[in-house]
């Protein structure tokens, strides 16, 4: 049995959820190969959604990274904050390397995947073994400019160690010591019978747009003021963690882990600019539109490459705050690269795929 290990940042669920993706077509396609899960904010969602694989996946709980740090009930970045809670992260870096060390001692793994950790690939470096990071952007990108330079020197320098770099579609960096290799979106596979009953609890008369408007599991910012809850010929999807009721509105419950399945059974997506959800919608080929914040490089990368390729317009804040109804857009949809990326992840880490499932 050939071990890896998947380090996920712990900013939100969209890195979870696209990790997950990765891990399960990894594994339904290999036999012997088991997979060590880093991570802390998503564990629980991490465990419920990959129990099927018993003891393929082991989960070791580390903090990965912080991610953003945002104003209170804002969508906007607090560099102050960041700072502080970055530098807080560094006087602990040394110490999460020590103790990853020495979890890993005496266990002998193929590789290190991260997305997009710096610890992972600084420990995958120590112990000599291939790194791949898989993401769109870097943290070190991420907060360019918010902080200055030498306040990213040390995330810099962790991912100047990777040895390959998987840039998945809307990324502008360039990493990898051996190569950088580059994907378009990717996301997990949709249970058809469930949009099929998830549409009909929704919309039981089939006579209603549904719209999934989706903020993300780490905002919490009040949104029952918004116009659209008041439009009788819509109904509404959103996650559990979303401050809006209503007898159109309908929230995912906090337990269930297949959310792509209510983006596929929605017929318009309102979503902040994560990677995560973007990407379900655009393999989906679902009407996309995406709230503008152009004070975040990595949205300002997603945005400006969903409209180079008509795969979304935009939307503000404020023009949500206005607007009452959507048009649906036309489909454009791109195919889920999911498989091609694992094809490169076993032939780099040496890891062998089922003949039937190639």
């Amino acid at each position: 049995m050939k071990t890896i290990a998947y380090y996920i940042s712990d900013y939100g669920y969209g890195h979870a959820s696209r990790s997950i993706a990765v891990i399960r077509n990894l594994l339904n396609r290999t036999s012997d190969v088991r997979v060590i899960i880093c991570n802390s904010f998503a564990i629980k969602f991490l465990k419920e959604s990959l129990a099927e694989y018993g003891e393929r996946v082991v989960f070791h709980e580390v903090q990965t990274d912080i991610g953003y740090v945002l104003k209170k009930d804002s969508l906007e970045p607090d560099p102050i904050a960041l700072k502080s809670r970055l530098f807080d992260y560094y006087q602990n870096w040394e110490e999460i390397v020590e103790k990853e060390l020495e979890y890993f001692n005496n266990k002998c793994i193929a590789g290190i995947l991260s997305d997009i950790s710096p610890i992972g690939i600084e420990v995958g470096s120590i112990l000599d073994v291939p790194t791949i990071g898989i993401s769109n952007f870097t943290w070190y990108s991420a907060y360019k400019d918010m902080l200055k330079e030498q306040d990213l020197e040390r995330l810099r320098k962790s991912y100047e160690q990777l040895d390959y770099y998987f840039s998945l579609a809307t990324n502008q960096e360039k990493w990898g010591r051996v190569g950088q290799l580059n994907f378009s979106f990717f996301s997990r596979t949709v249970d058809q019978i469930e949009v099929n009953r998830i549409r009909q609890i929704v919309n039981s008369s089939g006579n209603k747009k549904i719209i999934f408007v989706g903020i993300g599991m780490k905002i919490d910012m009040p949104l029952m003021d918004l116009p659209i809850w008041s439009y009788a010929n819509n109904v509404y999807i959103v996650s559990s963690n979303v401050q809006a009721e209503g007898n159109n509105i309908y929230k995912i419950p906090f337990d269930y882990t297949e959310s792509q399945n209510y983006i596929a059974a929605s017929d318009i997506i309102i979503t902040k600019a994560g990677w995560g959800t973007v990407s379900e919608a655009v393999n989906q080929g679902k009407s996309l539109y995406v709230i503008e914040r152009q004070s975040l490089n990595e949205d300002r990368n997603t945005i400006s490459y969903l409209k180079e390729y008509n795969l979304a317009e935009t939307i503000t804040l404020e023009e949500l705050y206005s607007v009452k109804d959507l048009p649906i857009r036309e489909e454009v949809k791109r195919e889920n690269e999911v498989g091609l990326i694992v094809d490169k992840i076993c032939e780099i880490l040496n890891l062998k795929i089922n003949p039937e499932s190639i």
